[in-house]
């Protein structure tokens, strides 16, 4: 796990604790021992102050006098005295000299660790000077004086402290070891985990959850943060889903929304073609029965061929105004329990025989064969057949016609899909295809009403028609009707009322 700022930081400030703490320890201790050895150095000379002072004293007063007076052989006697107290003590003590001195200062006698007499040049090395006064019956005669070695003191103080350096270090680099594996498995591996999933969670991971591997305040950490995790992601998810039933309700009422407009459009629509339908049905009857009166007594064939082509033409606006009443007061049809499967193959059967399907194959798929609706099976077969003749229609060259049936149990409804492989339709047309009277086909080639009649009977059977279509891809035509439950009591749709308006006579 690569060292993160805060290991460092933490690792640097508690290994620099750890630094101050054992070096001034060290320091402490260093200097506590120094005293120490002082006063065991010290201790020395003292002792070696009380043999020379007796009882009985080391050097008798004689002597001493002698050798204050000068005479050699007494200050000899002296000296040889005071190395024989430096072999008692032992080579080993730290006393380097001894010796005697006048009250001003004087040396009477003196001797030095290692032979030779006393040389005032000893007080250049590091020492530390014992005094004391030389008695005799109350009265000071001389000065003894003890010269302690402290450069060996010395030199054992600095060898302890640079011991003592190196095992602090040593020290301190395995605490900081330690320290570093102790907060990396306990302190810095669940922050990191924490800081690794807070990103996560940043990162819209709201399923990362951080593993909890201590009982202390950070496992408690770590229990809280998955815990708000889950808290989000369950609100997450109910905002989601939120969204999702808005714009499901929104798409609802927008098709809603689109149906009631094109049925009032419809409705106006046919309220205005059944007033035109009505008020030329006459002037057409009677033109077509002129029409026929002519060719019974017309000999010349050239004008009964014109005449011919005007009762063709006049047969053809009457089948026009005969779909615009049809269109604008379907009349009133029984009901039933219609099998949609059986009026599906009814319709692909009966326009297999038309021309249009010579370069067709047609593509059956029925999930749910068995499936009725409350309706009129000559009504659907009438929608039905409508959209194939427009798929192939749309494929001048061949291709696939696909019709499916199946169920969507969620909403208790049958689908039937009419698709095509043809040219398709841009958005501009899909936004008409409805109208009536609009049409893509040349003129002479269709009235437009043909869906706008399909719109119609899907709506009396409480159903959708919708299409989905694409230039180039092909057109794919859904009807959607309620299917029928067994059980279900059902309400037939109220018959249009065909009967004429007052003031309106009833044309055929």
């Amino acid at each position: 796990m690569r060292p993160s700022r805060l290991a460092i930081r933490l690792i640097g400030a508690v290994v620099a604790i750890l630094f101050l703490i054992f070096g001034g320890t060290t320091v402490l201790l260093i200097e506590e021992s120094r005293g120490e050895l002082g006063e065991k150095v010290e201790a020395y000379g003292r002792l070696a102050v009380r043999l020379i002072q007796g009882p009985p004293p080391l050097v008798p007063a004689g002597e001493l006098g002698l050798a204050r007076e000068r005479v050699d052989w007494a200050s000899h006697r002296v000296e040889q005295r005071l190395q024989e107290l430096l072999a008692v003590l032992g080579r080993d003590s730290p006393i380097l000299a001894i010796a005697l001195r006048e009250p001003h200062g004087k040396i009477i006698a003196g001797a030095r660790l290692g032979g030779g007499a006393y040389l005032p040049a000893l007080a250049a090395e590091p020492h530390l000077a014992v005094r004391g006064e030389y008695l005799d019956g109350g009265v000071p005669l001389a000065e003894i004086e003890v010269l302690l070695d402290l450069g060996e003191l010395d030199r054992v103080l600095i060898a302890t402290r640079h011991k003592t350096v190196r095992l602090v270090f040593i020290e301190t680099v395995l605490m900081a070891v330690l320290l570093f594996i102790f907060l990396g498995s306990r302190v810095l591996r669940p922050v990191g985990s924490l800081v690794h999933g807070i990103n996560r969670i940043r990162d819209g991971d709201l399923l990362y959850r951080v593993p909890v591997t201590t009982d202390d305040e950070l496992g408690d950490l770590a229990r809280s943060f998955n815990r708000m995790a889950e808290r989000l992601r369950a609100a997450r998810d109910a905002q989601e889903a939120r969204t999702r039933d808005l714009v499901a309700a929104y798409d609802a009422l927008k098709r809603t929304q689109d149906r009631l407009i094109a049925s009032e459009k419809l409705s106006s629509v046919g309220r205005l073609a059944a007033g035109v339908a009505h008020e030329i049905g006459n002037p057409l009857s009677s033109i077509l029965g002129y029409a026929e009166v002519l060719l019974m007594d017309e000999a010349d064939n050239e004008r009964k061929s014109y005449l011919e082509r005007v009762r063709s033409e006049v047969e053809r606006i009457a089948r026009i105004v005969r779909d615009l009443l049809d269109f604008s007061r379907p009349s009133a049809v029984a009901f039933e329990a219609v099998q949609l499967a059986e009026v599906l193959d009814r319709t692909l059967d009966l326009a297999s025989h038309h021309s249009v399907f010579r370069k067709i194959t047609v593509h059956r798929d029925y999930r749910s064969p068995d499936a009725t609706v409350w309706g009129s099976s000559d009504q659907l077969q009438q929608v039905f057949i409508n959209l194939c003749l427009n798929a192939a229609l749309a494929m001048d060259d061949g291709g696939n016609l696909r019709v499916r049936l199946w169920r969507e149990a969620a909403h208790h409804q049958l689908v039937v899909e009419v698709q095509d492989d043809g040219c398709g339709m841009a958005q501009e047309t899909l936004r008409q295809i409805f109208d009536p009277f609009f049409t893509t086909r040349a003129p002479g080639e269709g009235t437009g009403l043909g869906l706008a009649i399909c719109h119609t009977i899907v709506e009396r059977h409480r159903g959708a028609i919708e299409v989905d279509s694409s230039p180039g891809i092909g057109t794919l035509f859904r009807v959607v009707l309620p299917q029928l439950q067994p059980g279900t009591e059902v309400q037939t749709p109220e018959a249009i009322d065909t009967t004429p308006e007052p003031g309106e006579t009833q044309r055929a």
